[in-house]
């Protein structure tokens, strides 16, 4: 009976024996051969470590040092590198069973896109390998040379927020976008938008501070200064900054006092009037009197009494009593809305009047305005225009004393302001 050899079980005749079987065996062993070197069967467990062979290339003609893992051509060198450029020929490198695909460079090594006739690229492409997003480098007339990092973490409240840029330079953020001072202006660099301290951001141009909103809600000019209360901004012009200043003479009016007549009243008063004020603004909004007649007032000190003196005059006759005598020789009192001899204010029809009163707290405080009203004798509407002066034979003014030859005032509001 013939044995067989270890790895590939060709059989081996017995000495002295199997007379008439030698034959099938050599038939038999030169197939097995015939399918080793045709590739049917695997090659396996051949040592060459001691043979001639050892450290000659595949496809050279001579030997070269080395252990016998060299393919000559394209070049392949699994433990010594890469002797030449490898092609992949059209074919991909793939990996099996979900495998990663690592590049892993030694040390300080990089994976480096090399470019050719354009700059590097790495397409991303979609699961479909249909559809890719390209990542290039900038050109070589760029000359960059730069490094961008990715940071530490994402944000916690939007992970997934991405930067898009349209094709028209467009940016986009996908959630809060955190600086850690300012916006800069591109090609303008001392412009600026800045966050110069918590819950604090500030405007610059030229390289200066121009102004900014505090903590508090403070406006700041020129950095932190935010003036002092009551301060109101005046501004510079067209060639200059504007600046705090103390209110005063801008026009503008602060409600001081009101009065409100819902019921039968005999008279009105504004008291602690401080002096001096530079004007006074008083306004009647539909006030109404109970019987045809005038509406007054007077000046009054803090011991309510009256300081309209003798020399008391209406300038140009326009305020008049019912007798029509003007309003002078010891009148202690203008009359606001009888305008002309005999002409009454209309008892329920709305009187509406504005008057505005200079150098108060002075000798000859000044006021003049306009009054709306229907009058008695006619039943017509008038709009009268008054001035008048009054002068104080001692005393300081500060109460306005508003009365009615009528019995009451029976409704409408009275407003006094001050210019601030």
């Amino acid at each position: 009976m013939p044995t067989n050899t270890t790895t590939y079980s060709l059989q081996k005749p017995t000495v002295g024996g199997d007379e008439d079987a030698w034959g099938g065996y050599i038939n038999a062993n030169l197939d097995k051969v015939d399918d080793l070197l045709d590739g049917t069967t695997p090659v396996t467990g051949i040592d060459i470590n001691s043979g001639a062979i050892d450290g000659t290339p595949i496809g050279a003609n001579s030997a070269s040092t080395g252990a016998f893992t060299t393919v000559v051509g394209t070049t392949l060198n699994l433990s010594t590198g890469l002797a030449a450029n490898l092609s992949t020929n059209g074919f991909d490198l793939v990996t099996t069973s979900n495998a990663d695909l690592d590049l892993a460079p030694n040390g300080t090594g990089k994976v480096v896109v090399r470019g050719n006739t354009n700059s590097g690229k790495i397409v991303l492409n979609c699961e479909n390998n249909s559809h890719g997003v390209t990542l290039a480098s900038p050109p070589h007339s760029a000359s960059a040379t730069y490094e961008v990092a990715l940071p530490n973490a994402l944000g916690t409240t939007n992970a997934s927020a991405v930067v898009t840029t349209d094709a028209n330079g467009d940016t986009t953020f996908g959630g809060d976008v955190t600086l850690p001072d300012k916006i800069v202006h591109s090609g303008d660099t001392n412009t600026a938008i800045r966050f110069p301290a918590d819950d604090t951001v500030s405007f610059e141009t030229g390289g200066s501070e121009r102004f900014r909103f505090a903590s508090s809600g403070q406006l700041g000019i020129g950095g932190a200064t935010y003036g002092t209360s009551g301060q109101v901004l005046t501004s510079g012009g067209a060639s200059a900054a504007p600046t705090w200043a103390d209110a005063g003479g801008g026009g503008a009016y602060e409600l001081i006092q009101k009065q409100t007549i819902s019921s039968n009243v005999t008279s009105i008063s504004f008291n602690s009037i401080t002096a001096p004020q530079e004007q006074l603004l008083l306004l009647f909004n539909q006030v109404t009197i109970d019987a045809t007649n005038h509406i007054r007032f007077n000046y009054k000190d803090s011991g309510y009494n009256h300081l309209t003196g003798t020399s008391a005059y209406s300038s140009a006759s326009l305020y008049h009593d019912a007798s029509g005598a003007g309003v002078q020789g010891g009148s202690s009192s203008y009359n606001f809305a009888t305008l002309t001899p005999g002409l009454h204010v209309k008892d329920g029809t709305a009187f509406s009047a504005s008057y505005y009163f200079s150098g108060w707290g002075t000798s000859t405080p000044f006021f003049e305005g306009v009054a709306t009203y229907k009058n008695s004798s006619a039943n017509n509407s008038f709009a009268r225009s008054a001035q008048a002066v009054g002068y104080y034979g001692s005393g300081t003014p500060t109460r306005i004393y508003i009365y009615t030859s009528a019995n009451y005032f029976t409704g409408g509001e009275i407003y006094l302001y001050k210019l601030v």
